[in-house]
């Protein structure tokens, strides 16, 4: 009761800050802007003027503007001042079309292209005077004016910073204090939000599955810690952006789409709609604010935020996996088995790099290992009715949040459907068989979820677009043959898979612990292989391709074996038991090493370097190039984008060109783009290579793998494309 009581005043307090920062950024808001005066020339040659006292300087403004004149060219000015939070260098951008010039404290800077950077100010904390005059020629319109302090990534100035004339010393602290809370409330507000989601869901799962005692607390702990650290860490990995540099994200873009549209309309992610309804509740507090008027979506900070609180959800989720995980494995297996198939699990590279990312894999991962608790407790004799629902519901949201994971539960399915249908006339089934009944139930549980998940009553025809996707366009992957001796070879690579994942040692304790177990006949290990082996030959041996991370829910399985067989080799009393716990210890050190390779190489982004090489040594006007994907971010260099191709580097002629090698390269020899790298990178093309980075740690095991030491991409795996060769070349 205490805890629910101190819970329930912190989101009161929350409720209450969020409220209140709603109702002062509203009226702030209203006196916010600058003094605007616009005008175009009629076809009669006369002046049509048009003024207002607190308008706010942004293309939704000059769009309107145009409106008003018909499309016509017209040119506006805005006086007033802008109230600068902390003494620094600032540097100024601007995203316009066709022409601006800004003045701040009579210093001029001019823009003629979208985007572009146009330089830098010292500026003091405090008021400054500032015009901007923008033109524009007909046609589209953009205006954005976008600042950093230091090397920071410009974005677009506070509304609440800019007013019409001058204010009072309190006003301008209270409108310093707003515009450095802006992201912050909401986002506190998410984090409450998803911390009483976990806790109630946590709260539910142990009341509906009671595992009684489950072992000593404290190396449980000390697991959740770690996994913490290690799933949290480098979070912030390609922000501040919109997009960021990971494969596959669910960008806030995505989330607002789905919302704009309210998931109808032919919406068709190339995912199913689950997770982005997940994301779009845990957002409320963003989206509350934005209808109420006192915060903008499409700022830069507040994209991050919400950018953040997208993958504070996935360290949430894949947390809750590891709890899950511990949690079976001291139930079903006992001693310390929990432990250390949450070690092991924890231990995983792909894990460890979706943990903290937008995508849509360690979702589906957890509802996946959610489903597997009931799974295991219809197993049981003392199995309830509800448990065989609860693990075709959840094995459904798996299958709604990502599609291929059907493939987890085709044959479990069969296995109980036959087994159902033998036993109907029995007066006691054996465990994990269900009654008819209860089967139908399933049945109808699982086709709700499947049907609601989908929004395909509400959106039939953005339901009817996705499977077109992912049974044709999105299935045309298959890299071996349907063949037998395809088959063969795509075993062999997906064997190759599991331990790249999981490290060869723990892969192979996991492998040999699994097949114990089965000759041991240990109910737990036998139930949960069946998933896996299902999943292979539904799933990967007929799409014929596979990632790194497909393999993520056998590993969880193949945790719990590895739990099961650690644990008994660990045991007190065997022989030589000092011996065989040094070398488990070197193992898990050896995998969590590889672990905090993969966290530091996130930290530390040759693209990142890049970045705050190309500062101090590109004139505000240069013109940027970068070409090829997986690039230094566009929102903190303003770079132009192009094609890897010889003509259209003649034609642009930029002053400097930003590749990543490993993308360029991605293509066979004499091909169009391996042709253009070719080129420049011998000098060729009249550039010369002025810059180049990739990251080295001296301690990463990593070293000793090819696919993280070559330049060249590992086509089944993202984890690649973390330290990327980025080279900048010169005129």
């Amino acid at each position: 009761m205490r805890t629910r009581a101190s819970a329930a005043l912190v989101a009161l307090a929350l409720a209450a800050v969020t409220v209140a920062f709603a109702v002062i950024s509203h009226r702030l808001l209203a006196t916010s802007g600058l003094g605007a005066s616009c005008s175009s020339r009629t076809g009669s040659g006369t002046v049509d003027a048009f003024q207002a006292d607190h308008d706010p300087v942004s293309t939704r403004s000059v769009r309107a503007h145009s409106a008003r004149y018909n499309g016509a060219a017209f040119t506006c000015e805005w006086r007033g001042y802008l109230i600068v939070p902390a003494t620094a260098s600032y540097r100024v951008a601007a995203v316009v079309d066709d022409s601006v010039e800004i003045e701040i404290d009579r210093h001029s800077l001019r823009a003629r292209q979208i985007p572009t950077a146009l330089g830098t100010l010292p500026l003091k904390r405090g008021l400054h005077p500032i015009l901007i005059r923008y033109g524009d020629a007909g046609g589209r319109q953009a205006l954005d004016v976008l600042w950093a302090a230091g090397s920071g990534t410009p974005s677009q100035i506070p509304a609440v910073l800019l007013v019409p004339q001058i204010v009072s010393s309190d006003d301008i602290r209270l409108r310093r204090t707003m515009a450095w809370l802006n992201p912050v409330v909401p986002a506190l507000a998410s984090a409450a939000l998803l911390g009483a989601a976990a806790w109630m869901f946590g709260s539910w799962l142990r009341a509906a599955h009671p595992a009684g005692r489950t072992g000593a607390r404290g190396p449980g702990i000390a697991v959740m810690v770690m996994a913490a650290i290690a799933f949290t860490a480098a979070i912030w990995w390609g922000l501040p952006d919109r997009f960021g540099w990971a494969p596959d994200e669910v960008t806030p873009e995505g989330v607002l789409t789905a919302l704009d549209l309210r998931f109808m309309g032919g919406w068709a992610p190339i995912y199913p709609p689950v997770h982005y309804a997940v994301l779009a509740i845990f957002t409320l507090p963003f989206h509350a604010l934005a209808y109420a008027g006192a915060l903008d979506l499409d700022e830069l900070r507040t994209a991050t935020a919400l950018f953040l609180v997208h993958r504070a959800v996935s360290v949430v989720m894949a947390l809750g996996t590891v709890w899950l995980v511990l949690r079976i494995g001291r139930a079903a297996l006992g001693g310390a088995a929990g432990t250390f198939a949450a070690l092991t699990l924890i231990c995983t590279l792909p894990l460890a790099y979706y943990a903290k990312l937008a995508n849509v894999d360690v979702p589906y991962l957890f509802w996946f290992t959610v489903s597997m608790v009931f799974y295991l407790r219809a197993h049981q004799g003392d199995a309830r009715p509800r448990d065989f629902v609860l693990f075709a519901a959840f094995g459904a949201l798996a299958i709604a949040t990502k599609d291929q994971a059907y493939g987890l539960y085709v044959l479990p399915a069969l296995v109980m459907t036959f087994r159902a249908i033998r036993h109907a006339r029995d007066d006691r089934a054996p465990a994990g068989v269900p009654t008819l009944r209860t089967l139908i139930e399933m049945g109808a549980a699982a086709a709700a979820v499947l049907v609601i998940g989908h929004n395909a009553i509400l959106n039939l025809a953005g339901f009817r677009e996705h499977v077109r996707f992912i049974t044709g366009p999105g299935a045309d992957y298959r890299l071996y043959p349907a063949t037998a001796p395809g088959q063969f070879r795509l075993l062999a690579a997906s064997l190759v898979q599991m331990p790249g994942a999981m490290s060869w040692p723990l892969f192979l304790a996991a492998a040999a612990s699994a097949a114990i177990a089965w000759r041991a006949r240990i109910t737990a290990i036998r139930v949960l292989l069946l998933p896996a082996l299902s999943y292979y030959l539904t799933f990967i041996a007929v799409i014929g391709y596979h990632y790194d991370r497909f393999f993520l829910p056998p590993i969880v399985i193949f945790s719990l074996a590895a739990g099961w067989g650690l644990d008994r080799w660990c045991a007190p009393g065997g022989r030589l038991r000092a011996l065989r716990v040094a070398a488990t210890a070197a193992a898990f050190a050896y995998a969590l090493a590889r672990v905090a390779a993969i966290d530091a190489l996130m930290m530390r982004d040759p693209r990142t370097a890049a970045e705050t090489w190309l500062m101090p040594h590109a004139d505000a006007h240069a013109r940027i190039a970068a070409a090829g994907g997986y690039l230094p971010r566009r929102a903190t260099l303003f770079w132009t984008p192009m094609a890897l191709d010889l003509e259209e580097l003649e034609t642009a002629a930029p002053d400097l060109v930003v590749v990543n090698a490993a993308y360029a390269t991605r293509d066979l020899p004499g091909s169009r783009r391996a042709e253009f790298y070719q080129a420049l990178s011998n000098g060729r093309t009249g550039y010369r290579r002025v810059f180049a980075a990739r990251t080295y740690l001296w301690w990463s095991p990593l070293n000793l793998e090819t696919r993280f030491t070559s330049t060249q991409e590992d086509p089944s795996s993202n984890l690649s494309k973390l330290n990327p060769l980025i080279e900048v070349y010169a005129k």
